[in-house]
């Protein structure tokens, strides 16, 4: 669900995301597995998300969730202050799931929480701006510190801190 709900209004190859997530095992085995997956996720997916978000075709599958917001991912673009509270939470995505597949996979892995990182601090920016303008002060000093020591080298944090101190 995390890899299909970041590559999301596409459709996947169900070889490839076979290969991709149980490169060890041979074909049959890896489209088996994902056959299985599949239909346990579209069982969840109907029951949470709704009728058609997870589409599954004969030789692909992908999560059509258009501009709808379903995910963390969704606040941080859409909502940034309803989204600072993960910066605070720490938390790592598809935590645990490192050692699950090939380097192809933990490369996207990699990449794709580095992308994560930065819009989190983005929109964590974005808020600290809100606040600062709606002269919420003493939020805006503790957003500003956290960002300061998330990403100390960057001077706008620092100046958001000096602004909200003003």
């Amino acid at each position: 669900l995390g890899y299909l709900a970041v590559e999301s209004n596409r459709m996947h190859s169900r070889a490839a995301l076979a290969a991709l997530l149980w490169p060890n095992l041979g074909e049959t085995s890896a489209l088996t597995n994902l056959r299985q997956v599949l239909s346990n996720l579209n069982r969840f997916c109907t029951l949470a998300l709704g009728e058609g978000i997870l589409r599954i075709e004969r030789s692909a599958v992908g999560l059509m969730r258009g501009n709808e917001p379903l995910f963390d991912v969704d606040l941080l673009q859409q909502t940034p202050c309803e989204s600072v509270q993960l910066m605070a939470e720490q938390r790592v995505f598809l935590d645990g799931m490192e050692d699950i597949a090939d380097s192809n996979f933990q490369s996207w892995l990699a990449s794709t929480r580095q992308l994560l990182d930065a819009l989190l601090l983005d929109a964590a920016a974005r808020c600290c701006d809100e606040m600062l303008e709606a002269a919420r002060w003493e939020p805006a000093v503790q957003l500003a510190n956290a960002l300061t020591q998330r990403d100390p080298w960057n001077e706008a944090h620092t100046r958001r801190v000096m602004r909200a101190h003003a």
